[in-house]
């Protein structure tokens, strides 16, 4: 009809009158199921639903992912990206562990829960749509597919967040591939159905939730590019941030700690260009890449000056109006649920950066040396969720490889365990303050890892290391320690099996390399 717009929404569409030159309401509002509705229409016009409409590029970009799914290792494809959170198993393990909706199977290698069944089903559902809507199938039988995928993508994804629920939240252990590929297929399957109806906001928040949960971004990236260019014509809501990352020093005189952390600090920022912070530092413009990577071979940490130079992100990342832009993208905090020092109580939730940026960091920011409620984006994959932040910054050229890239966004006071970790890591300090805690692997005796669970539990220091207990770890009297303040611009270099500790300062925005 000339005077209304056709959307799809599930089970039901509706055609919204637009007004007339008089200003009277021209049609009715209708709401009909899609069949009894679309059928007389459609029939006629097989054109309705063109080769080259939205509803046909997004169900060729969800079929091209379920099919990599049938014949790719998702464990070749995420571990460059992600950290692995399980034990290290034998590459004829990992294979075993193929897709788990492969039809050539063995039955006694999948999941036999009776929620498996159904998920399964649907998924398989989910398939078959996505190959009619992709086909150049008439027009009336990709209205009922789309329809059909619509269920089953809804099944099946209400089955999988009962699960992930269930399991702790964002931070969900995966007992099984399938479980994993369960999610994230049917988050993809409900994508193609929110982008075909134009409902952009959900569709980018389907894939961020895949991507978050275990999706391979690379077989992710080519939906997220196409959805994102649909996000940019959107009205956008003017910024409501107006606080940023502390930058100097003299900011944090309203810190009642900063004088004694900065006495028992080995390096601290400079306060005046000939100030001399103490532990002995590089700077990256005075050093060539030889003589660095020779001080890196000495295993030893290195507070290294000067990284961000060159960097975009130094300009742009201190302003929490930068951040808030990034809306409506969804990305997991860990928020305080209860306040007891270090074991703060934090449950990881997926939230809208917009709110992560306006409840937490914009607050927090607002008194820099007070701690607010703890709100952490810890050691995230940011840049392989946002591939065009990339651009504002890039790798030391003294790193001889990366194993990966993190970002750490978090409130005043908030701190990571002390724990050592298997690779070299570079920690670069962006914005507001943070103190570095760093203890020599052979202190490891007076840490008290971890014990039971995991085996990487062993990485992780039961002690508060700034306000330890010594009644139930006294060992720890003995242990020794190098502090370091870092300020915006600093970085410092942490080897492998050091075991290291932080807190923020201030609210601090920090990024990782690790090889």
């Amino acid at each position: 009809d000339s005077t209304g717009s056709l959307k799809f929404s599930p089970r039901r569409i509706k055609l919204s009158a637009q007004p007339t030159a008089s200003g009277s309401m021209a049609g009715t509002m209708v709401s009909e199921p899609v069949e009894s509705l679309l059928a007389p229409v459609l029939a006629p016009a097989e054109e309705a639903l063109p080769g080259d409409t939205a509803l046909v590029v997004a169900a060729q970009e969800g079929l091209t992912f379920f099919n990599a799914c049938s014949t790719t290792s998702w464990d070749e494809v995420v571990e460059p990206q992600r950290e692995v959170r399980r034990p290290q198993r034998k590459q004829s393990e990992l294979n075993l562990e193929l897709s788990a909706w492969r039809l050539s199977r063995n039955p006694t290698e999948i999941v036999r829960e009776p929620w498996a069944e159904e998920v399964r089903s649907n998924i398989q559902k989910c398939r078959a749509a996505l190959g009619v809507l992709s086909s150049g199938s008439p027009a009336s039988a990709k209205v009922q597919s789309l329809q059909e995928l619509q269920d089953a993508a809804d099944v099946a994804s209400a089955y999988m967040w009962r699960l992930v629920r269930g399991r702790g939240g964002a931070r969900v252990e995966w007992k099984h591939v399938e479980e994993r590929e369960g999610f994230v297929l049917s988050q993809v399957a409900s994508w193609v159905v929110h982008f075909a109806c134009d409902r952009v906001v959900d569709a980018v928040h389907a894939l961020d939730h895949a991507f978050i949960f275990g999706g391979p971004n690379p077989m992710l990236q080519p939906m997220v590019n196409v959805t994102v260019e649909r996000l940019a014509v959107l009205p956008s809501a003017r910024s409501k941030a107006r606080r940023s990352f502390p930058s100097k020093m003299p900011e944090l005189a309203r810190v009642p700690e900063l004088g004694q952390l900065v006495q028992r600090c080995s390096w601290r920022p400079r306060i005046t260009p000939e100030d001399t912070p103490g532990l002995t530092g590089a700077h990256l413009g005075t050093l060539s890449d030889v003589e660095l990577r020779k001080k890196l071979q000495q295993r030893k940490p290195l507070v290294i000056e000067g990284v961000t130079a060159n960097w975009a992100a130094q300009e742009k990342w201190v302003h929490m109006g930068f951040w808030e832009s990034l809306h409506p993208r969804l990305v997991p905090v860990e928020v305080a649920v209860q306040q007891t020092h270090e074991d703060i109580g934090l449950a990881e939730q997926v939230m809208d950066m917009k709110a992560f940026v306006m409840k937490f960091m914009e607050i927090s920011a607002a008194s820099p040396g007070i701690p607010a409620r703890a709100a952490y984006l810890a050691k995230h994959p940011l840049f392989e969720q946002f591939p065009l932040l990339k651009e504002d910054f890039e790798k030391p050229r003294f790193v001889p490889g990366c194993e990966g890239v993190h970002a750490w966004i978090g409130t005043t006071g908030t701190t990571t365990r002390a724990r050592f970790d298997v690779y070299d890591n570079l920690l670069v300090q962006v914005g507001g303050f943070k103190l570095v805690r760093m203890f020599p692997p052979s202190e490891g005796q007076f840490l008290y890892p971890r014990a039971g669970g995991e085996p990487c539990q062993a990485s992780v220091s039961d002690v508060d290391v700034e306000n330890p207990d010594l009644q139930k770890h006294p060992k720890f009297a003995n242990a020794s320690a190098v502090d370091v303040l870092l300020g915006p611009g600093d970085s410092v270099f942490v080897p492998c099996r050091w075991w290291c500790y932080t807190r923020n300062v201030t609210p601090s925005l920090s990024v990782g390399f690790k090889w």
